[in-house]
């Protein structure tokens, strides 16, 4: 099982229509607490200056059981 922290940036109609990308980070945070990984995502999205996003605890077990699906849990 791997856990990750994931952060996607909201994009604006205008954006959406144009198809721009959209902005996410992800990162391995399997061996950190759920506290840890709070902070780290305060961390990370004070560094990247994203005032609006959405931010989960990707919990993946696809290396275990490629059938077991994912488990998400957003972050506040």
């Amino acid at each position: 099982m791997k856990v990750f922290l994931e952060i996607y940036k909201e994009q604006t109609e205008k954006e959406i229509e144009n198809g721009v990308p959209q902005e996410s980070f992800r990162l391995d945070v399997s061996n950190l607490s759920d506290e840890e990984i709070i902070n780290k995502k305060d961390e990370i999205v004070k560094l990247l200056g994203w005032t609006e996003f959405r931010a989960v605890k990707h919990v993946c077990f696809h290396d275990e059981d490629s059938n077991k699906p994912c488990e998400l849990e957003e972050l506040k």
